[in-house]
């Protein structure tokens, strides 16, 4: 019984002393990203630079490891938003700089992050997009594009007149 004792007490230890890794499994990893991605958006403005470097640090863990674990098995939707978010945590983090950021951290991140928008762009299905988005109201969408192609018209000839 002493023997038994000492080993449930030891076997206590070790696994309150282990950290839980963050890729058990594709549901765990995709749900410990969106927490911290959620946390990053409501405190960011409070980190101190220690805090930028442990940031910096898990998701590399998340890109390098999760990600390269998982991709094969997350769905079209699911890497398009793991690489939104990604891009958002680089633009906040690096301000202007984030493209260059990206481009500097790790070309083989750059590499795949091109490539999987390029590839879930084309298994992302828009008409179910537009339905979710427009429902059935044709109207409003063709309405929203024409007042996009408009403010980007009216941008395109400021631009224009101030080159003269």
């Amino acid at each position: 019984m002493k023997n038994f004792s000492l080993f449930l007490l030891l076997s206590l230890f070790l696994v309150s002393s282990c950290e839980v890794g963050l890729c058990i499994n594709k549901n765990y990893f995709i749900q410990t990203y969106d927490r911290f991605i959620a946390d990053f958006e409501e405190r960011h403005d409070t980190y101190s630079s220690d805090d930028w470097k442990s940031k910096e640090e898990k998701m590399r863990s998340f890109v390098n490891d999760c990600y390269a674990a998982f991709k094969e098995d997350m769905t079209a939707e699911e890497r398009v938003s793991f690489w939104t978010k990604y891009v958002e945590f680089m633009i906040i983090r690096y301000k202007g700089d984030a493209l260059q950021q990206i481009e500097s951290e790790d070309r083989k991140t750059e590499v795949e992050l091109y490539s999987e928008i390029k590839n879930a762009l084309g298994e992302v299905d828009f008409q179910k997009l537009f339905k979710q988005i427009y429902g059935d109201d044709i109207e409003k969408a063709v309405d929203d594009v024409l007042d996009e192609l408009n403010k980007w018209g009216d941008r395109l000839k400021d631009w224009l007149n101030n080159k003269k």
